[in-house]
């Protein structure tokens, strides 16, 4: 494992040699463009968040990671992602070139963060539902029609997706995890459908009252 984030002087005559690590972390070397990420295809975790360089001639070399983390990399576009539909986990949070086109080929991934991805909408997340964990933090393009296909996920982050309403979270009942900080529509009647959930953030649902948070606590749901 190596960390090299915000190492500024590496370049792609550096991490040529690196291709036998398991785990490397370019963070903000902005140096590094795709003839130096391309030598590095055997990597099990690659972190390039803010390698501005990076595009979609690179990634296609990374099909075979478990981990990679593309934050901020904001040249990335649909024709790059889809050669990264075998990855586990993928971080694409303000990449926002991405848009429906591509997160269709990401249905097979485990995590996938697509935080502040403005171009989403409901006609891509509907190919999300056999994740594990997604993130969709202030994608507000994002409505009821869209998350009602999201019931059979783990984790669910839906912060600032500010169209959500009571009538969509009726289907995240069997979540473990759900995010709906600053989801100003919701309401008491909506929350009574989250009885089963572990864990669930309700931040900023200024429509909330004591009603609808002690019929959670009478369910014993953790609310943070």
């Amino acid at each position: 494992n190596l960390n090299l984030c915000k190492c500024k002087e590496i370049t792609d005559n550096g991490i040529q040699h690196l291709g036998n690590l398991h785990n490397l972390d370019l963070i903000l070397c902005d140096k590094i463009t795709d003839n130096g990420i391309k030598h590095l295809g055997n990597l099990h975790t690659l972190k390039l968040r803010g390698c501005k360089e990076i595009t979609d001639n690179g990634i296609k070399h990374l099909g075979n990671l478990h981990t990679l983390d593309l934050i901020e990399c904001k040249e990335i576009t649909d024709n790059g992602i889809k050669h990264l539909c075998n990855l586990h986990t993928l971080n694409l949070s303000r990449c926002n070139k991405i848009t429906d086109n591509g997160i269709k080929h990401l249905g097979n991934l485990h995590n996938l963060n697509l935080c502040k991805c403005k171009e989403i909408t409901d006609n891509g997340i509907q190919h999300l539902g056999n994740l594990h964990n997604l993130d969709l933090i202030l994608c507000d393009k994002i409505t009821d029609n869209g998350i009602k296909h999201l019931g059979n996920l783990h984790t669910l982050k839906l912060r600032g997706c500010k169209e959500i309403t009571d009538n969509g979270i009726k289907h995240l009942g069997n979540l473990h995890t759900l995010n709906l900080s600053w989801c100003r529509k919701i309401t008491d009647n909506g929350i009574k459908y989250l009885v089963n959930l572990h864990t669930l953030n309700l931040c900023g649902c200024d429509k909330l009252t004591d009603n609808g948070i002690k019929y959670l606590i009478y369910h014993n749901v953790r609310i943070t």
